[in-house]
């Protein structure tokens, strides 16, 4: 299996499909697409969501560029997911899993920064568990973050001819995350100043919170973040989700030149890097303007949002454009592009 979030089929075929779903608790629970699950408890309708990141991602537990760390990386992930779902986080539980040589100060100093930061998002950190294991390369770090949360928006099933909104510009974090590894090769093509402006220094362009709640304000009835795989995987795991196929423009996904000309040095597809940040939203045709409407209000003129297509009754997965002659089925996502050039350079 390839590094990174199981491959849908796999997760199809060998977890989902062994998942008993008890339907007097779990309203909405394991899928493809499905960011959180919706819970029924005693009356309440209660939200879970989490999320992961480790050392083997950020090549080391805290970067240097941009200070975020493998538990803010995971932390950040699981409000994301928490959000798209439409949930509000309330508590959170945090696990970590060290290799051996890990120091204490590393462990401290991340633990310290995620209280501050959960206790600023009014989000209690409930429990947790951490251990060190022999089974983990010496220097690795592992993190996940699971939050419990209220129901603040319930979406509705997407469905043919529902238009597709994106949100946040494609593989922006695995851009910076490619440049941070392979920053040496790259200078020797690109400008360090170009480069430095295309990373990320600080978690500001990774949240959704905000983006997410503009669309629910404007009638989304559906919104997915985006993350392993990039805008191409999160537009099919859509699909999916919906039982649809979809029809996405090529121009209309917002992605940067620094993303498009990072990649082609390295060999690597733009739309399929980690998209961290991104979200797609799902709404009827009425509504489309409204959504992007608030959108606008919310981020100003300069948002990076843009409707990029519809779903379709045929269930075929294309990304088009008559200008550039592109006629591209998106196929079953596998892994993401930024441990596809790791690979490359073992």
């Amino acid at each position: 299996m390839k590094k990174g979030t199981i491959s849908e089929l796999v997760l199809k075929r060998s977890i989902l499909k062994h998942i008993h779903k008890d339907k007097n608790i779990i309203r909405d629970g394991a899928a493809i697409g499905n960011d959180a699950a919706l819970l029924h408890i005693e009356g309440e309708d209660v939200s879970w969501a989490t999320g992961f990141s480790d050392s083997r991602e950020l090549i080391k537990p805290l970067s240097d560029k941009t200070g975020i760390s493998v538990l803010d990386l995971a932390y950040i992930r699981a409000c994301n997911n928490m959000y798209a779902g439409g949930g509000e986080p309330v508590a959170a539980f945090v696990k970590l899993t060290v290799g051996e040589k890990v120091k204490e100060g590393v462990v401290r100093n991340m633990m310290t920064e995620i209280s501050e930061r959960a206790a600023k998002d009014m989000i209690a950190i409930a429990g947790g568990d951490t251990k060190i294991s022999a089974a983990l390369r010496e220097d690795a770090f592992l993190a996940e973050v699971s939050l419990l949360g209220r129901e603040v928006y319930r979406g509705e099933k997407p469905c043919a001819g529902d238009r597709v909104i994106i949100c946040g510009y494609a593989g922006d974090y695995g851009t910076s995350n490619l440049i941070m590894r392979h920053g040496e090769l790259l200078r020797r093509e690109l400008p360090e100043s170009y480069l430095e402006d295309a990373l990320i220094k600080n978690d500001k362009p990774l949240t959704i919170k905000e983006a997410a709640l503009a669309c629910f304000r404007g009638g989304a009835k559906y919104v997915h973040d985006v993350s392993n795989g990039g805008i191409y995987a999160a537009l099919y795991q859509i699909t999916d989700k919906a039982g649809t196929g979809i029809r996405v423009r090529h121009e209309d996904i917002p992605i940067r030149q620094e993303t498009i000309e990072v990649a082609e040095r390295l060999g690597v597809n733009p739309y399929m890097l980690c998209g961290t940040g991104g979200l797609v939203a799902v709404c009827s045709r009425e509504k489309e303007k409204e959504v992007l409407a608030e959108l606008e209000r919310t981020f100003g003129s300069g948002c990076p949002a843009a409707s990029a297509g519809e779903l379709t009754k045929e269930k075929l997965r294309c990304i088009y454009s008559e200008e550039f002659r592109i006629n591209r089925v998106i196929d079953l996502p596998e892994g993401d592009e930024i441990y596809k050039e790791v690979q490359n350079d073992e």
